[in-house]
């Protein structure tokens, strides 16, 4: 339910800026409602990819606490999970698409952790074994 959530708070928020807002006034003004179904389907469709992205940030989130230990972070979001909506490498993207923030390296314990090539094939571990997860949901 919390990836349903993430995912149409994400559409909403991600379509009211003003360049959206804009274009859809001045396509408003110009076609009235004959473009109404084109905005529909464009929301169902964003509804869908941000939705799908709020589960594959579930899935690798899970899978990297799981295999790495680390735990979930505590200074923005929810349980290591926080809505981006000023990204454009989030925003503008047309597949399921996430960021991940493995440690802090002005955190010297992370900093030590994140430099050890053990850790990091861990790491690399835990992101495949997230990834796999979400792909096997959706196969």
């Amino acid at each position: 339910m919390l990836q349903i959530t993430l995912g149409i708070i994400t559409s909403v928020g991600g379509f009211l800026e003003i360049g959206s807002v804009t274009t859809a006034v001045q396509a408003g003004a110009s076609f009235q409602y004959q473009l109404l179904w084109a905005i529909l389907l464009g929301t169902i469709c964003l509804i869908f990819l941000v939705e799908m992205s709020g589960r594959l940030a579930a899935d690798v989130r899970n899978a990297y606490h799981r295999m790495t230990g680390e735990p979930y972070s505590d200074y923005v979001g929810t349980r290591g999970l926080d809505v981006r909506t000023d990204l454009g490498g989030l925003n503008l993207s047309t597949v399921p698409k996430v960021f991940i923030e493995c440690g802090n390296m002005r955190n010297s314990a992370d900093a030590a952790r994140l430099t050890s090539p053990r850790f990091r094939e861990r790491i690399a571990v835990a992101l495949a074994a997230g990834f796999t997860t979400f792909l096997n949901s959706h196969s």
